[in-house]
């Protein structure tokens, strides 16, 4: 099946240099609000169907929009079926089932002549200029053969519009457009018949016009004559024809108990709310692309900005379910969100996460395919942690992610965040990620890293222990470690605990022995030597044994938590013990 899978983007709106953005057969694209998201779905549909762009679309209106794509899977079956007027046309330019094509608009306005679409020869080395065949005769209509006019959805349209009134474009004058053209394939001639029949009886020179017509005429003509004599007049009711009724579809809502309509009158789309008028329109956009011809080697590009909008979870879920479903046939889809529902966990490598910045416009990162293939064997349930639907949320729609594992740091560490910053971490663009387990930092702070997301984590001081020994972010043998260690037996006998295999305190008493040996003056810089080098690593150590000290609280509950939220509120970072400690990690977290 073909495939637009590559595009580079020139110029076009904030797309400036936007390079080897890949495409799967269903394809997320996630980041946030104004990151260029619907920006890139224009660019695709621009390439494929052109139209000339107004200034609006110009990055810089003084050098000229460039789309870039490149189109695979084309076998010689799908060649074949493109028939002997588009076949010919663009064979010459297929090389292992690949064609590049390019499509420029040198400058805002103008006219649809000054937009040209030049093919690639793809004999000839990558960057060679004259390898681009600037319009080449048919060929723009061979690829539109390939790839039909896509089908977009944008996120602000007027889906009882789009559904309950014929326009060429919306989804219902699509869909009319295709029953009409089914019915004059099966009952063109039963139409005909009947639409003659209206002509004789309604027409101004029927042969079987109606009595009320005829009676009509002759009495206006009698008066007509003494007016005007040797004129006459008929009245004329044109009978309509197919296409001006089809225009007048449109689509009726009825409510039903299972028995049948419950109103037998139906109602306007437009008289529903919102989440049903989007539910309707996406049950519709999937009828109008399960209609769509496939057997003529076309495919079509499925282009929808937000399909969860104004939808119930559930709803999100079966749009999910229905447009990957869409995507294994001769659909591809490419859709915008910012639902973690829409991207299931088989989904995840082909989301595409897009980000922007005033000197570059849209960026992408790298695709998370590439991330999730290098780690997957060894990293598996951290990805599965990651990429649950609340981890996936927090990791997919932010530019930097914060991992911690403590529930004091999953309750507090946003209130403290806003209480220095003015608002949460969310409102900065930055997630915030509660993992199972201090003991997957290292893979997870990998992963992310691997997905080119900034990301720091927080850890209590037994992860420089043990966590970060058995995943060797630490060696084993660390004089620091070492030294640490050594304190442990003195601490434990007071404490009437014992040691774990490992020299450190077992499971018992464990974290008030960890606050002893924070607050052991010996220990105190070896512990600041420990936290320098996790530091380095992208990880804070709470130097105090844990987030509560430096904080100031003596019990991890949601008493202690809601106590604390409501002294952040009152006095801002002055209500925590160690004010000067808990500022210098959160715009450490915060990337400053």
């Amino acid at each position: 099946m073909q495939t637009l899978s590559k595009v580079s983007i020139y110029n076009f709106k904030s797309c400036r240099n936007l390079e080897d953005v890949e495409f799967a057969d269903f394809t997320p694209l996630v980041g946030y609000n104004n990151a260029g998201k619907s920006n890139v779905l224009a660019a695709l549909q621009w390439v494929l169907k052109k139209s000339v762009l107004p200034e609006s679309a110009f990055f810089d209106p003084a050098s000229a929009v460039r789309v870039e794509a490149r189109i695979t899977g084309l076998t010689q079956k799908i060649i074949d079926n493109l028939g002997t007027t588009h076949k010919p046309k663009i064979e010459p330019f297929v090389k292992d089932g690949v064609v590049e094509i390019q499509r420029e608009q040198p400058r805002p306005g103008g006219s649809a002549s000054d937009i040209k679409l030049k093919v690639r020869d793809l004999s000839k080395p990558a960057g060679d200029a004259a390898a681009w065949k600037e319009n080449p005769s048919g060929i723009d209509n061979a690829i539109s053969a390939l790839f039909p006019e896509p089908i977009s959805i944008a996120a602000m349209d007027d889906a009882g519009k789009d559904i309950g009134k014929f326009e060429t474009g919306s989804t219902i004058g699509k869909l009319i457009a295709k029953l009409m053209t089914a019915m004059k394939e099966t009952q063109g001639k039963e139409i005909a018949r009947r639409l003659d029949e209206l002509r004789k009886l309604l027409d101004a020179e029927g042969d079987e016009r109606a009595i009320e017509l005829e009676n009509f005429d002759r009495k206006a003509n009698g008066i007509v004559a003494e007016f005007f004599p040797g004129v006459e007049v008929r009245v004329h009711v044109p009978a309509p024809e197919l296409t001006t009724m089809f225009k007048a579809g449109t689509i009726k809502v009825y409510e039903t108990n299972g028995a049948g309509p419950v109103d037998p009158n139906g109602r306007d789309v437009s008289s529903l709310g919102h989440g049903a008028q989007r539910a309707i329109q996406m049950a519709l956009i999937r009828q109008l692309a399960e209609s769509a011809e496939a057997s003529k080697g076309g495919r079509t590009l499925l282009l929808i900005d937000e399909p969860e909008l104004y939808m119930h979870p559930q709803a999100v879920a079966k749009v999910r379910s229905a447009l990957r479903k869409l995507s294994s046939g001769p659909y591809q889809v490419i859709f915008t969100t910012h639902s973690p529902l829409m991207i299931g966990r088989d989904e995840i490598g082909a989301v595409l996460v897009l980000c922007k910045n005033d000197a570059n416009g849209t960026t992408k990162r790298k695709r998370l395919a590439q991330a999730i293939a290098a780690l997957e064997k060894e990293a598996q349930a951290q990805l599965d942690e990651l990429f649950s639907v609340e981890g996936a949320g927090q990791v997919l729609f932010s530019d930097r992610v914060i991992l911690a594992e403590g529930k004091t740091e999953r309750e507090l560490v946003p209130d403290l965040f806003e209480a220095l910053y003015g608002a949460p971490p969310a409102d900065h663009r930055i997630g915030f990620v509660a993992l199972d387990g201090s003991g997957n930092t290292a893979k997870c702070l990998k992963v992310l890293g691997q997905m080119g997301i900034p990301t720091r984590a927080v850890v209590d001081l037994d992860y420089a222990f043990r966590g970060a020994v058995s995943s060797k972010v630490l060696d084993v043998n660390d004089e620091d470690i070492a030294a640490c260690k050594a304190l442990c037996p003195a601490i434990a006998d007071a404490m009437g605990v014992a040691l774990g295999d490992d020299g450190f305190f077992s499971k018992h008493k464990r974290r008030e022995c960890f606050e002893i040996l924070a607050a052991d003056v010996t220990a105190e810089k070896y512990i600041s030597s420990l936290h320098t080098k996790l530091k380095d690593k992208d990880i804070w150590l709470w130097t105090k044994g844990a987030i509560e000290p430096h904080v100031g609280l003596t019990s991890k509950d949601y008493k202690a938590w809601h106590a604390m939220r409501k002294a952040l509120q009152q006095k801002k970072l002055g209500a925590v013990a160690d004010s000067t400690g808990v500022e210098a990690c959160l715009r450490w977290l915060a990337g400053e």
